[in-house]
């Protein structure tokens, strides 16, 4: 069985209080709707019999929640925490595809299309990647691409995993995240020549894999894919207006007046 868990317990405590004040990041409103309402529209599109899990303050704040068969838990104090709750209100799953709450662009098709490569390939976890020029013809703010030899790539927000294979090395992503902070100590872990690679941008897509089955013993698959939506998370200001900009014109929803009006007057303001 499949299903879904969308990670939306981030305080909102950084730059992105330049454009909401709302207590998390995943209740900053676009066009009159929380963000993480977008992301939980495209999965009700193909979630069909599957079960959703919410790690964020409960929807009740908002009203109904656009899909079915969703519980809401509690944010805990970390990634990894969330991430276990998660799974455990989850049980009878199989497969788990996890989306963060900062990717209010995503349409029910990038979901469909990427959990279909990923069960293709037989993965035990799947990674989609975005080129550069894919995710700025979506939307042309800046981000960070990590440079590879088949081209400039941003990680995507969804993951792909099948529950027996995260059980199995699940202490070894405790321990890389307990050095997420101490690259030093992370480094030699990779392999200095991987590292190497990637500065000079002579890193391929085949080598991480193969690393990564080599550290784990799983069948890890980064996914190219064009559809950007999957990219192009919201973390700053320009992130924000841009996104909100692309839904106001998109066509896809029916906005209602107030909220149109809302926007509007916003963009105004705006220099």
């Amino acid at each position: 069985m499949l299903g879904f868990m969308v990670l939306a317990g981030r305080k909102n405590e950084g730059i992105l209080r330049q454009v909401s004040d709302a207590g998390w990041e995943a209740f900053i409103p676009f066009l009159g709707r929380p963000m993480v309402w977008y992301v939980l529209n495209a999965i009700s599109e193909v979630q069909g019999e599957s079960p959703l899990v919410v790690v964020g303050p409960s929807f009740a704040l908002f009203g109904k929640p656009p899909c079915q068969r969703c519980t809401f838990l509690e944010p805990k104090e970390s990634l990894l925490e969330n991430l276990e709750a998660g799974l455990q209100a989850l049980p009878g799953v199989d497969e788990v595809v996890v989306a963060t709450a900062d990717i209010p662009l995503i349409q029910g098709d990038d979901i469909a299309d990427f959990i279909r490569r990923c069960r293709e390939l037989e993965v035990d976890v799947g990674y989609p990647i975005v080129k550069r020029e894919d995710c700025e013809a979506l939307l042309p703010t800046h981000r960070t691409y990590v440079r590879l030899r088949e081209g400039h790539f941003s990680g995507g927000n969804l993951f792909y995993f099948r529950r027996e294979a995260l059980r199995r090395v699940w202490p070894f992503l405790a321990h890389v995240y307990r050095l997420r902070k101490k690259p030093l100590k992370l480094a030699p872990l990779f392999g200095w020549s991987l590292i190497v690679k990637a500065l000079l941008g002579t890193l391929r897509i085949q080598d991480v894999e193969r690393k990564a089955y080599r550290l784990t013993g799983l069948k890890a698959r980064a996914i190219p894919t064009a559809r950007a939506a999957i990219a192009v998370d919201v973390d700053k200001p320009e992130d924000y207006y841009a996104a909100e900009r692309w839904l106001s014109q998109s066509g896809r929803f029916d906005f209602t007046y107030e909220a149109l009006r809302q926007y509007h007057l916003r963009r105004s303001e705006k220099p």
